[in-house]
């Protein structure tokens, strides 16, 4: 029986290439179904996938934002973006001043959990990070997933090359 360390099931060339691929499949899928930013995305010793899910709107409101007619008032087309984000169940919070942010309480976070779950479902969320607004309002920060089944990794769409 010839020796596992002598024909590894994989070139380096295609490690890399499958972990790009991850990396961008679930880049894409946050970016489409989720709040944006992909912060991390690693392999653990255990062969499972850590993610951190930034949860931050500010970039993905300004870019939801240009997608919307833009023969809308702008004011308009920031409201229907915060009623999209209001339809996955998030809490929006926004104090003068301040940007447009997801509340941390339970339902942002089972909300935050719904989304994961559904895409991912052996997929465990790790932490959820909040952080103090300007005026001490919890708003989330970001969320740390483990992923155990890559199939499903590998399953979601493929990212666009301009993506």
């Amino acid at each position: 029986m010839p020796n596992e360390l002598e024909h590894p099931a994989a070139s380096p060339q295609q490690i890399q290439g499958a972990m790009r691929d991850m990396r961008d499949r679930v880049r894409a899928w946050w970016k489409r179904d989720g709040l944006g930013h992909t912060s991390a995305v690693s392999m653990s010793e255990g062969g499972s996938l850590d993610l951190e899910l930034n949860c931050s709107l500010y970039f993905e409101m300004e870019e939801r934002m240009h997608l919307q007619d833009p023969a809308l008032p702008e004011a308009e087309r920031r409201v229907q973006v915060q009623r999209y984000f209001e339809g996955l169940g998030f809490v929006l919070y926004c104090a003068p001043g301040d940007d447009v942010a997801v509340r941390d309480c339970d339902e942002s976070s089972q909300a935050l959990r719904k989304i994961i779950k559904d895409t991912f479902p052996s997929s465990i969320v790790r932490s959820i990070e909040s952080r103090g607004a300007r005026d001490g309002t919890f708003v989330l920060q970001s969320a740390q997933v483990l992923i155990r089944d890559l199939a499903v990794v590998f399953s979601l769409p493929a990212a666009r090359p301009d993506a």
